[in-house]
């Protein structure tokens, strides 16, 4: 996976975030009274599995031969309907063997209708945490790469036509729900195998756009929407890979539903839901590569309010492809990328400077070796450790310890910088034959190459987690005085010089370009 990728893969995918986010954490780890499950025979039933511990836990004899005993005293006890559930695996798996429609099979059908779909919608403990199990299996077992030609296309048919119900079903656990959307962004007209990529079915990303646009808010809450939007860009994202295109209609339709989210309002704190439907909305904006919404975009790029996790996916978007189809266009948009850069990296530089003072107040003083003051451990004479207002010395006696962040959060500074500048980067072009640069004037070409330019120094200054900046001398080494005011300098003090100087070339180029 590529490092843009890392960096904003969408947590939300998995099952359990998404029913975090729509109930709470005890939504995930009990039975849910206040929600249904659909019906499945008693036959079918098992009672609780053993706890199993970890692969890597050491184990004594004893114990382990305690857990081998519950195992087989819980196969005892489930021994009928293991048997009915590996006979009914079996039945379904010789149907599609054979090549033909599995919903003409009456047994195989039946175990399809009475187990395997509502297996997935129990709300016992065991089930809510299998969930990414229990989809995994069903892909193995029903539609592997030897499942093709009819036998593919009606289990995909009746896959969806189960899954569909249970997603818009509110009696339904949401685990369940999303866990429906999940399967369904996983369903393959073409599977992956030697020598071809898979295509993701068409009949199921058109579920997805109508859960994207459903209006009956128990039918269609904001969590299941997320996912929705999630598993469509999954989707889009896998066809790319076998160069398939949306068909015209679809994409007609989904410029229509994300222009709307990303135009729409939101306050990621007052609304979470929206929020990330707005993220996602933008992320799909960068996929789907559609120029007219390019200025939605700017417009949240230009937006003080937007936070910067939403202003990265913008960045993101048009470094992927949503970018104009004029000078005037790629102009305004690398204007407003370099002063979200500008803005972003002095922003770093006031984040720092925030968590140290908080720090103050709060008391933390500390010298443990992950908090060390400098990589000199320089500690002033007569130093008091409760006198000190802020991370710098008051005269050459000094009157207190240097105060530090810890390498970890310094870490996280230095890994939003980076990000702020690789994206920024992508998305103006190394050259003037990719992204922004492929379409712009001399004068908007000017500024482009100098932003890259002071990107790129931004991303050598912070290669290194914690830097002596002062210490990089262009003529000479460092004189004994210079040695002593090095060791004088928090690395939080470094950090807050690499961003202020960076943003002050930046604004210094921005000033430059709006003035000629």
């Amino acid at each position: 996976m590529s490092m843009p990728k890392r960096l904003l893969t969408f947590a939300f995918i998995a099952t359990t975030a998404f029913s975090f986010f729509a109930y709470g954490p005890e939504a995930t780890a009990q039975s849910d009274s206040r929600h249904q499950a659909l019906p499945m025979p008693s036959v079918f039933r098992l009672s609780p599995a053993p706890y199993e511990p970890p692969a890597s836990q050491k184990l004594t004899r004893e114990e382990q031969t305690a857990i081998r005993n519950e195992k087989r005293a819980w196969s005892a006890e489930n021994r009928k309907a293991l048997t009915l559930i590996s006979k009914g695996k079996s039945l379904v798996k010789t149907a599609l063997a054979e090549g033909g429609d599995v919903t003409s099979n009456a047994e195989a059908l039946k175990f399809l209708e009475n187990y395997t779909f509502p297996s997935m919608t129990q709300t016992d403990p065991d089930t809510l945490s299998s969930l990414g199990t229990k989809r995994q299996e069903f892909l193995k077992n029903y539609l592997n790469d030897r499942v093709t030609g009819t036998a593919r296309v009606k289990m995909i048919d009746l896959s969806i036509e189960k899954l569909q119900a249970q997603s818009i079903d509110p009696t339904l656990h949401p685990s369940a729900r999303v866990n429906a959307v999940v399967l369904m962004r996983q369903l393959t007209d073409r599977p992956l195998s030697r020598g071809q990529a898979p295509i993701a079915s068409a009949k199921a990303l058109k579920v997805l756009l109508a859960i994207v646009d459903g209006k009956d808010e128990k039918q269609y809450p904001e969590f299941l929407k997320i996912a929705a939007l999630s598993g469509i860009n999954y989707q889009l994202d896998i066809n790319s890979e076998a160069q398939q295109s949306l068909a015209p209609g679809d994409k007609t339709q989904l410029v229509s539903t994300i222009s709307e989210l990303i135009a729409a309002p939101v306050d990621p704190e007052k609304g979470a839901g929206a929020y990330w439907q707005k993220r996602q909305a933008v992320q799909l904006a960068g996929v789907i590569k559609a120029s007219k919404m390019l200025p939605l975009l700017l417009a949240i790029l230009d937006d003080d309010a937007s936070s910067l996790p939403l202003k990265l996916d913008v960045v993101q978007a048009i470094a992927k492809g949503a970018v104009g189809n004029s000078p005037k266009n790629n102009s305004d948009a690398l204007l407003s990328i370099c002063k979200f850069a500008e803005s972003a990296i002095g922003g770093e530089a006031v984040r720092i400077q925030e968590a140290v003072d908080q720090m103050v107040r709060n008391g933390i003083l500390f010298g443990s070796d992950d908090l060390k003051a400098t990589g000199a451990d320089f500690e002033p004479e007569n130093a008091g450790l409760n006198n000190r207002l802020d991370n710098r010395f008051d005269g050459p006696s000094g009157k207190g310890k240097i105060v530090e962040l810890p390498n970890y959060e310094l870490g996280i500074s230095r890994n939003r910088l980076r990000s702020v500048a690789m994206f920024c980067q992508q998305a103006i072009g190394t050259s003037n034959q990719t992204g922004l640069r492929q379409n712009l004037d001399t004068k908007a070409e000017t500024l482009a190459s100098r932003t890259v330019g002071q990107l790129n120094s931004l991303m050598e200054e912070t290669t290194v987690g914690l830097i002596d900046v002062e210490r990089r001398r262009v003529n000479g080494e460092p004189t004994a005085e210079d040695e002593d005011r090095f060791r004088q300098r928090s690395y939080v003090d470094q950090m807050i010089k690499v961003c202020n100087d960076s943003a002050g070339a930046l604004a210094a180029q921005l000033a430059n370009y709006t003035s000629e």
